[in-house]
């Protein structure tokens, strides 16, 4: 049951696509009843309890009624899309060859989630992309289904240090940059957000390869060799509390 769906018509290609919101509990079912099968056109299928399929595990059973608004919705394809005859509200659609292209880790985790507390997980919405497409396998079409499921896909890593870059400190720090005195004409950059530009005439210090430095220094070099997963967690066992405090504002021994 699709709630609230914007169907989106190509008339020109031959296809149509629907917007709208579907339970958490009835994506469940549908991999209790279907397995596998569901990720067909899916490049890939459930890779295991990482973090961060624990964490939507999490937000499903903990936060049901934000999962909407946290998780990025699923992505899926059908050869015919028509609405049930059966339902007068015109909230069901029938589909035919159904298969997600892109949330088949969000489909297992809320499965999961749903095995343990089911009655949490019924109030989660996930936000559902369908977009029907056609029955034939002209090359046209194989390769309009080839992109959807890589573009789906395709998307630039986040690290975690990313996370920080808007934090209070961060910012404090890269005014403290902008205050220096210039070396051999070039004044200091602190970028602490990540980005592909070049800054000719400046001499750049990066938030993550800064970070690592100061907390060495202060500290050992050993939780820096162990990875920045530690190192940029603000969680009060993390070490970015450790070395900047709240987050908010700087530690009086980081002058």
């Amino acid at each position: 049951s699709l709630h609230d769906a914007l169907p989106i018509s190509d008339e020109k290609n031959g296809r149509a696509c629907y917007l709208g919101r579907i339970s958490g509990a009835q994506l469940a079912n549908l991999y209790t009843e279907h397995k596998s099968a569901l990720f067909t056109l899916n490049i890939r299928n459930y890779i295991g309890d990482n973090l961060t399929n624990k964490t939507i595990r999490r937000t499903a059973i903990e936060s049901p009624t934000e999962f909407f608004y946290f998780n990025n919705g699923i992505s899926a394809l059908a050869r015919r899309v028509e609405p049930d005859p059966e339902d007068r509200t015109g909230r069901t659609l029938k589909c035919e060859n159904f298969s997600v292209v892109n949330g088949a880790q969000t489909i297992r985790s809320l499965n999961k989630a749903h095995i343990d507390k089911p009655f949490e997980v019924k109030n989660v919405q996930v936000l559902i992309r369908l977009t029907e497409v056609e029955a034939k396998k002209t090359q046209s079409q194989q390769e309009f289904l080839d992109n959807v499921t890589k573009y789906n896909n395709t998307q630039n890593s986040i690290r975690v240090s990313d996370f920080r870059s808007n934090d209070k400190v961060q910012y404090d720090i890269m005014k403290r940059f902008e205050a220096l005195p210039a070396v051999e004409g070039k004044k200091f950059l602190y970028k602490n957000k990540r980005s592909g530009e070049r800054e000719a005439g400046r001499i750049v210090i990066g938030m993550e390869e800064f970070v690592k430095t100061i907390f060495a220094f202060m500290f050992g070099p050993d939780d820096v060799f162990g990875g920045t997963g530690y190192l940029f967690d603000a969680t009060k066992e993390g070490g970015y509390v450790r070395l900047f405090g709240d987050g908010r504002e700087l530690l009086p021994s980081l002058s």
